[in-house]
């Protein structure tokens, strides 16, 4: 099972550490068979949420590096058991040690291809000058808690691998942005570079220059130079159409688009740097890190999707263009809602046929089409922190991300969120429920006569959903941002189903497929029989309104987690 968001990428014979600072997205293939590496080996590294409630959050950390590894198994052949990915409390110094040094030296080969990436703050030593990364533990003010980057680069060059290429996106000039500064100390200029890289393997691509911010960068749901990175392995950085990617294509084109959109939207100067200088590209630049495929590559996921370009309308087949939403007839079997084994009240959606789709949509959304689905049982609302906490004492599965910031009781009418689709997945098979089908979900949300939204055709209001709110990393999410479940009356859907549109996103039971409508059953269908990414629906509070549209098929790897996902559960009805 895939289990994390991918790219199209591979580094061979070269080892790689990408310390980057934040999340990303999939690809929707395996790895090409010329591109497997059965004795590569890659450390993982994503750090968001820090032990210190001082040191500031760093969004995306954790969703690049499950982006990474994702990235490394499905697309660079590395085996699974293979890659060790490090997130917030399991990324302390003494995993950094463990996992950088002894786990790579006891594997690795003079053949094999080492990858390492890291997502996270780096700070300075203001009396020293040198650079160190903060794991989660560590604190700027006391730096035996620190790794310092001398320390990671002696250990990487103690390793037989060929090759070693560090990518870093974070930043150590404690200016803000991904780098923490000790009390009282002020901003300073840190060189990265070491003498350990002249002579080395170590070929390091910095996301910004000593003195400059690590950006992150919320249009795009990535940190600034993970956005480009990405986009660069998946094919764009391909300058001469060879369909590989080189570090000596990638280098450039990630610099130069980084630099332009750093000074373009966010005013600010971040330019990309290649250690121990750009002349390394003549030596080390010529190996391909990607292989780019026909319908490979990567898609960043984004918490704040950008328009899409138009899309040219192509002419459906026949019998699916005649699909018509019939006048809206209201539910007959409401009267018969019950509850489930969580105790959360669940609406019956009845049997019968609804329009899927929007022919005025997305292409992924296109084309409409009647499906007919047996009648089921829908949650009436999101499941809430008060339901999911009663689960976690009752299973002893972990908490989720954002717990901490949540009161018991006075959160708890609150969505649940930091939740991926396998703790959705095991919460209501626990309850005898599961996750609804991407179809019911639809219907749902639309009732039999295909509005645009679950109140009908209007434009979202706050009177009707919670949405369009800013992304702010320090914010107490459960109380700044999610509203009570059930609270916003008005929007409810035609079966009396509460928030269908904004709060947090839905995880539903399907596998995405982009072009599953064109070949979708038409009795009760439940997706593609695998995928790399799973059907997210709804749109969150902060989304905008173009996204709330019940139509709109979001689509994340299973294990990824934010703060505007949730989910809901359903059950068959009994016949």
């Amino acid at each position: 099972m895939h289990r994390w968001p991918s790219c199209a990428a591979v580094l061979r014979g070269t080892f790689v550490l990408v310390a980057l600072g934040l999340t990303p997205a999939a690809s929707h293939a395996a790895a090409s068979s010329e591109f497997k590496q059965p004795n590569a080996y890659a450390v993982v590294v994503g750090i968001s949420q820090y032990r210190e409630e001082v040191i500031p959050k760093v969004p995306y950390a954790t969703k690049d590096a499950e982006a990474v590894a994702a990235m490394l198994e499905t697309q660079a052949g590395i085996p699974r058991t293979h890659i060790k990915l490090l997130t917030d409390t399991k990324a302390t110094v003494g995993d950094f040690r463990n996992h950088f040094g002894d786990w790579l030296r006891m594997r690795v080969k003079p053949d094999s291809t080492v990858y390492v990436y890291y997502a996270g703050h780096g700070t300075p030593n203001p009396k020293t000058g040198e650079a160190y990364l903060v794991p989660w533990e560590g604190h700027p003010d006391y730096p035996s808690g620190l790794y310092p980057l001398k320390e990671l680069y002696d250990t990487l060059n103690k390793l037989p691998a060929k090759e070693i290429v560090v990518m870093l996106d974070s930043c150590f000039s404690g200016s803000s942005g991904r780098s923490v500064l000790a009390k009282g100390a002020r901003p300073m200029v840190i060189a990265m570079e070491n003498p350990l890289l002249a002579g080395g393997k170590v070929t390091v691509l910095a996301a910004a220059g000593g003195n400059q911010i690590s950006s992150d960068y919320d249009k795009a749901g990535h940190g600034l130079f993970t956005h480009y990175l990405l986009a660069g392995l998946s094919g764009e950085a391909d300058a001469d159409k060879d369909k590989l990617v080189t570090l000596k294509e990638l280098y450039p084109y990630v610099r130069d688009h980084v630099s332009e959109t750093a000074v373009d939207e966010l005013n600010r100067e971040q330019t990309p740097m290649l250690l121990p200088g750009e002349e390394a590209l003549g030596s080390r630049g010529s190996r391909p890190l990607v292989k780019v495929e026909p319908g490979v590559g990567v898609e960043p996921v984004v918490t704040v999707p950008t328009p899409a370009a138009p899309v040219p309308k192509v002419e459906e087949p026949k019998p699916i263009q005649e699909a018509r939403a019939r006048p809206y007839e209201a539910p007959r079997l409401t009267g018969k809602d019950m509850a489930g084994k969580d105790g959360a009240p669940m609406a019956l959606v009845p049997a019968g046929e609804f329009l899927m789709g929007n022919n005025d949509g997305d292409s992924d959304e296109r084309p409409a089409h009647s499906v007919h689905l047996d009648a089921f049982f829908m949650d009436k609302f999101e499941v809430t922190t008060s339901r999911y906490g009663k689960y976690v004492q009752a299973t002893g599965r972990p908490a989720p991300p954002y717990w901490n910031q949540m009161a018991h009781v006075s959160d708890g009418d609150r969505p649940v969120i930091g939740i991926d689709w396998h703790d959705a997945d095991a919460y209501c098979r626990h309850y005898g429920k599961r996750l609804p089908t991407e179809a019911e979900w639809e219907k749902a949300a639309r009732g039999t006569d295909g509005r645009k939204y679950p109140w009908g055709n209007a434009e979202p209001t706050p009177s009707l959903t919670n949405f369009g709110k800013r992304l702010n990393a320090n914010l107490n999410y459960y109380n700044d941002r999610l509203t009570p479940v059930g609270s916003l009356g008005d929007g409810k859907s035609p079966y009396g189903i509460f928030d269908l549109s904004g709060n947090v996103m839905e995880w539903v039971a399907d596998w995405y497929g982009d072009g599953y409508y064109q070949q979708s059953p038409a009795r009760n269908p439940t997706g593609p029989s695998n995928g790399t990414k799973k059907v997210m629906r709804g749109g969150s509070w902060i989304n905008d309104a173009l996204y709330l549209r019940s139509s709109y098929r979001y689509r994340y790897a299973p294990i990824n987690r934010d703060a505007n996902f949730g989910f809901r559960c359903a059950m068959d009805a009994p016949t």
